[in-house]
């Protein structure tokens, strides 16, 4: 009697066994589907994002077509959409041949709000001379947007003179060079110059 008994044991235990190998089984392919699945989300987000973006630099174009001086201490660019989308700068760079000018203006997001600066780029100062530049914008560069095949204009005025700010100051002069390099928002850069 006890020989029949043991083997009815193993067989539940066997049996129960089985049912716990499968129920973890279960329990860790779900966890594994559940991470796959997650990943997989990520990723295809960030797929769909790098692919707009790419979308969006190839659709942005611009260029300038000219340059004029307003004042002995402003420049006007003129600057044409040629894209396929609405034209956003994200900052415009101004030197001059004789080394005098070095700005940039740009705008930075802050807690989602766009704030326009102007920089000296010359300053040996840790703040590169960093000023808010709406003042010395017309119109600020983050507001600044031209529609499909139409052209904008900006002019943009160099800031007073400021200790420890060699750009400040100064004033554009004839027969000096003048280089501009306008970015857009999605990455694209055009360069052009022209003498006073």
């Amino acid at each position: 009697m006890k020989i029949g008994k043991l083997p009815r044991r193993r067989a539940v235990s066997e049996l129960v066994g089985s049912i716990w190998a499968i129920a973890i089984t279960l329990v860790a392919g779900a966890g594994v589907w559940a991470d796959v699945s997650t990943q997989a989300g990520a990723s295809e987000s960030a797929y769909s994002s790098s692919a707009g973006q790419t979308n969006n630099f190839l659709a942005e174009k611009f260029r300038v077509i000219d340059m004029n001086f307003p004042a002995s201490n402003q420049i006007t660019v003129w600057i044409y959409n040629t894209g396929s989308i609405s034209l956003q700068l994200a900052q415009v760079r101004i030197s001059d041949s004789a080394g005098l000018i070095n700005l940039l203006y740009n705008y930075t997001k802050v807690a989602g709000v766009k704030i326009d600066y102007a920089f000296d780029l010359r300053s040996n100062l840790a703040s590169k001379c960093k000023t808010a530049a709406v003042t010395y914008e017309s119109p600020i560069v983050s507001t600044a947007s031209s529609n499909l095949q139409t052209g904008q204009s900006i002019t943009f005025t160099i800031l007073p003179t400021s200790s420890g700010c060699p750009s400040f100051g100064q004033v554009t002069n004839s027969g000096t060079s003048y280089s501009v390099t306008v970015v857009g928002l999605y990455g694209n850069s055009v360069k052009y110059s022209q003498a006073k």
